[in-house]
């Protein structure tokens, strides 16, 4: 009897001894996951307070070439690069045109001659999202005068000599990135990547049959 009751309490402190290991790898467990969260949430916030968000203005869209170039302000050369390409829905020639003249050194190559053709097939409205007031439930007719709105953050200026941007599409629900590169000599800013403007966004009103 006696042996019973004495083996019945060693029985009861290991569990307890285990429970209490538990415990403790438990929460150093939590421990260790409220670390990574408030890793992530530090990361995030440095993100968000260094978010700034600077709108450039035309009262009319340059049509041509001749109206555009290359520029020291960075952020004039991506606003460029959305009225270049919103040219492509009526004069798919003078839009190329235009791009070359803010690619600069590297003008558009052939193959994406067809991949801007591809692009636009059946959705020449597309460019007109990335100006304020666009949206799918106005077929993306913006407001005047013209305005695109480029969002920097801590990234923005990561790579010395390259700036990559964010502009806001009134037809997704976050803004599409693009990139300029700087030429070291003259300090002026060139079109280096803007491909990622061109993904696909929503049907406008007129095209959609659900709505």
């Amino acid at each position: 009897m006696k042996k019973g009751i004495v083996l019945a309490c060693c029985a009861m402190l290991l569990a307890g001894q285990l429970q209490s290991a538990e415990a403790l790898d438990w929460n150093r467990r939590i421990g260790v996951d409220r670390t990574i969260d408030n890793t992530i949430n530090r990361a995030v916030n440095k993100v968000e307070k260094q978010e700034k968000t600077r709108r450039v203005i035309f009262q009319n869209l340059p049509q041509s070439a001749a109206e555009i170039g290359p520029e020291t302000d960075a952020q004039q050369v991506a606003a460029y690069t959305v009225a270049a390409l919103a040219r492509y829905e009526t004069n798919p020639a003078e839009a190329i045109a235009m791009l070359n003249k803010l690619l600069g050194p590297r003008p558009v190559p052939k193959r994406d001659e067809q991949f801007l053709a591809d692009r636009f097939r059946g959705r020449q409205y597309l460019m007109r999202s990335y100006f304020m007031g666009a949206t799918p439930a106005n077929n993306y007719q913006p407001d005047m005068p013209y305005t695109v709105e480029i969002k920097t953050n801590a990234y923005t200026y990561q790579e010395e000599g390259y700036a990559r941007f964010l502009i806001t599409c009134g037809g997704a629900d976050s803004p599409r990135p693009m990139t300029v590169r700087q030429k070291a000599s003259t300090g002026e800013w060139f079109l280096w990547d803007y491909k990622g403007l061109l993904s696909g966004i929503q049907t406008p009103a007129a095209d959609d049959p659900w709505s």
